[in-house]
């Protein structure tokens, strides 16, 4: 927004008020190849990868690892995912592997689900070091002091113009943008007014519970035989596409035959132990009725997770991994994702003005917030001068 014109632009930080997220996290994955084969995605993904380097170096901070992303699974899915990064001019990094397991010995995937693409750009963020960097490279490329300013605290209501803490501290503004993920819908449901229909009615935005397994390995085993290790996103017993799995749409397909995996990374919050960390599997959606209010989302975040799901992914990491020592049983964390009809982002703006939603990041949005954030803005502002941005999910 402060690159599109805006004089000052207010982040309302819920996180650094306490609030809970499924950002707080040490390592999200990005690639140029999405998985549902989704051109736009792929687009984002590449841009965002691309810019990383300069936002780094102008934060005086670090955020990506690039240790590469290897997608793996049966020909015609992994050909698609190809063919999305190339539709997207993002497909001269990759490259096809003949065969995975002589290049990486410690994986064996099952029969069928062989066929492997490898991006050698890609790599994982860490969320919230990205976050403060994004920050920091903000206020470095502004000349007037102040012109971006982080206050933590919660959002209690919103209304075009206005936002209302839960302090009591009031905020005003030319324009609101509301991204609270899972927790925009009792927000705004709970602001009433223009503020209460801009996801549309309930159901219009699906948030799914879902479940992340942490498997600690050793520091050895770490630097040597994970050493080179990339991102993983190993497709395994895929549905038909139309079949059981598939009514969530594309997304929910994919994943529920599917898992993400990252290479080692080092949790401080865990004792500074080191994990393999993977999710995936069927999507598990709240009732439409529970995101009216905080609690349900609040109280899931909280948790562990669910129990079955956790053992399901460390069952399929060990079948993948069979070599691989890990310590003891996998421990488990509890995460969300907020999915709408279209597949895509979703901007919604009050038919007032003064007021926008952004949702719906698919389970894909953390890696390309940097892309996503400047569709965003360009859309705010050709809005504000009485044109439409080119993206379908603009409304």
């Amino acid at each position: 927004l402060l690159k599109e014109h805006a004089s000052k632009v207010v982040v309302v930080d819920g996180r650094a008020a306490g609030l809970g997220s499924s950002h707080a996290d040490r390592a999200r994955l990005l690639r140029s190849a999405d998985a549902e084969g989704d051109a736009t995605w792929s687009r984002r993904n590449a841009e965002s990868l691309a810019a990383f380097e300069g936002i780094e170096a102008q934060a005086g901070r670090r955020f990506f690892t690039r240790c590469g992303a290897l997608i793996v699974g049966p020909n015609e899915w992994v050909a698609r995912a190809k063919g999305a990064a190339e539709r997207a001019g993002a497909g001269g990094s990759l490259a096809e592997v003949s065969n995975v397991a002589e290049r990486w010995p410690f994986l064996a995937p099952v029969e069928g689900c062989r066929a492997a693409l490898f991006d050698g750009n890609a790599g994982y963020i860490e969320p919230l070091a990205m976050i403060e960097a994004f920050h920091a490279a903000a206020s470095a490329g502004e000349p007037s002091s102040g012109a971006l300013e982080v206050v933590p605290g919660v959002a209690a209501k919103v209304a075009a113009g206005e936002v209302e803490l839960e302090s009591g501290v009031r905020l005003t503004a030319d324009h609101v943008v509301v991204c609270g993920g899972p927790l925009s819908r009792s927000l705004l449901a709970g602001s009433g007014g223009e503020a209460a229909q801009l996801l549309g009615g309930k159901g219009a935005l699906r948030v799914s519970r879902r479940t992340v397994a942490l498997l600690e390995v050793s520091e050895g085993t770490a630097a040597g035989m994970l050493a080179a290790m990339p991102t993983i996103k190993y497709a395994y017993n895929l549905p038909a596409a139309g079949g059981e799995g598939a009514s969530g749409g594309e997304q929910s397909r994919v994943e529920s035959g599917s898992v993400y995996i990252l290479p080692p990374v080092r949790y401080p919050e865990r004792g500074g132990r080191l994990f393999v960390k993977l999710g995936g599997g069927p999507n598990d959606f709240f009732k439409a009725d529970e995101l009216e209010s905080r609690e349900a989302v609040d109280t899931w975040l909280d948790s562990e997770g669910d129990a079955a799901s956790a053992a399901s992914l460390e069952r399929v990491l060990r079948l993948l991994m069979p070599t691989v020592p890990f310590l003891g049983e996998a421990e488990s964390k509890a995460c969300v994702t907020t999915l709408a009809p279209s597949g895509d982002v979703e901007v919604a703006h009050a038919p007032g003005g003064g007021l926008s939603a952004v949702s719906a990041c698919q389970g894909k949005g953390a890696g390309p917030a940097d892309a996503i954030g400047r569709e965003v803005a360009r859309a705010l502002t050709l809005r504000a001068k009485g044109k439409t941005a080119d993206r379908g999910s603009d409304r």
